[in-house]
């Protein structure tokens, strides 16, 4: 049975059969064991991680929904890598960061900064790019030293400069979830 179903009995025990899908397929929280997960986000130029959620009750999305999956709070970001699947051309590069669930800036480049994805960085199929924000503790950049917030759930932002019209690619980064009080 590959299609997922929902059964209530008459005592209220809801059974579930079947492979669910998660709302947005293009995230994924992998756990490697010891405490270590990974959120991989897979995405394309034209549909960028991010907001997906209208909180302010408008119609432009500024917020993320309970369907996004997040860094937890006081996780410590251990690594990160941007893999290009498919070029990026035209654009001018991406900043990778990390904000609170209504859209709150914790740090916009803490992950990836313009520099490390400039357009020419990952223009072709198969670049691998190395974190340098200072949010990752094996950085090419300058680590903080700390939890990417020690408070709030940190979710994941992709933004771009210029216009991009081509390219795929896939984030992967490795965190360790704080320890329990």
């Amino acid at each position: 049975m590959s299609a997922f179903v929902e059964e209530t009995n008459a005592d209220g025990l809801t059974r579930f059969y079947g492979t669910q899908t998660p709302h947005d397929e293009k995230y994924q929280v992998v756990n490697i064991g010891g405490g270590i997960k990974q959120l991989v986000v897979d995405f394309s130029y034209d549909d960028l991680p991010g907001y997906d959620a209208d909180a302010s009750g408008g119609s432009t999305p500024d917020s993320f929904s309970n369907n996004i999956p997040f860094i937890p709070a006081g996780a410590t970001v251990l690594d990160a890598v941007f893999i290009v699947t498919t070029g990026f051309t035209s654009g001018t590069s991406y900043e990778v960061g990390f904000e609170q669930q209504d859209g709150t800036v914790i740090d916009a480049n803490g992950v990836f900064t313009t520099t490390e994805l400039a357009q020419a960085n990952i223009a072709s199929a198969g670049d691998v790019r190395t974190a340098d924000g200072v949010d990752v503790r094996h950085t090419s950049g300058t680590f903080d030293n700390g939890a990417v917030d020690a408070s709030n759930n940190a979710y994941l932002r992709v933004v771009e400069a210029g216009t991009f019209d081509a390219g795929k690619g896939r984030i992967v980064l490795t965190y360790v979830e704080a320890a329990p009080s």
